[in-house]
């Protein structure tokens, strides 16, 4: 009698799509979880001039703000940063997608360390930006203050929902 009642559980188990589903989404919960952005192609990188529009709050920056900025021209392509006041530095990008034009958030952050009271601790400055699915956009940085003109590596990383799209490191001299 016991073998029966077990057969007729497997039964309603086995031809319910609900409890199916519902054993699928626990077992492969990466499966359920969908990403509008897979990835980012960068198209290029080094020193930039850019037009500044406005500022925008970001209180995950050591400004507590981010410049905007409408037109971003490329002045040297290159991965090597000279550490000076008003220097221009980023990457132009492409967030890959399945739906060209899709408005997608982007968590931006730069890292790198600087001197805090005579010591050199890792700085890490992020915010999040809007971008479109396959149209090029920018991100990058602009030295104003003295204590981040230390020689070293400086890197740009890009995020959707958790996941790294792309990355960019530079050496600053």
């Amino acid at each position: 009698m016991s073998q029966h009642t077990t057969l007729k559980l497997k039964d309603i188990i086995l031809t319910n799509p609900f409890i199916i589903l519902i054993f699928f989404g626990l077992m492969f919960p990466m499966n359920a979880m969908a990403f509008d952005a897979y990835g980012a192609d960068v198209v290029d990188y080094g020193i930039y001039e850019t037009d500044f529009i406005k500022y925008e709050t970001a209180p995950d920056t050591d400004l507590g703000k981010i410049g905007l900025v409408s037109e971003m021209q490329l002045l040297r392509y290159t991965e090597k940063i000279p550490g000076k006041r008003g220097t221009e530095f980023g990457i132009r990008y492409i967030v890959n997608g399945d739906q060209d034009g899709k408005e997608v958030d982007i968590l931006v952050k730069v890292s790198h360390s600087m001197k805090v009271n005579k010591k050199y601790v890792s700085n890490v400055n992020e915010w999040v930006t809007t971008k479109e699915i396959g149209r090029t956009s920018y991100d990058g940085w602009e030295f104003n203050s003295d204590s981040e003109l230390l020689h070293g590596n400086w890197t740009i990383q890009l995020y959707h929902q958790g996941l790294k799209l792309a990355e960019k490191r530079f050496y600053v001299y």
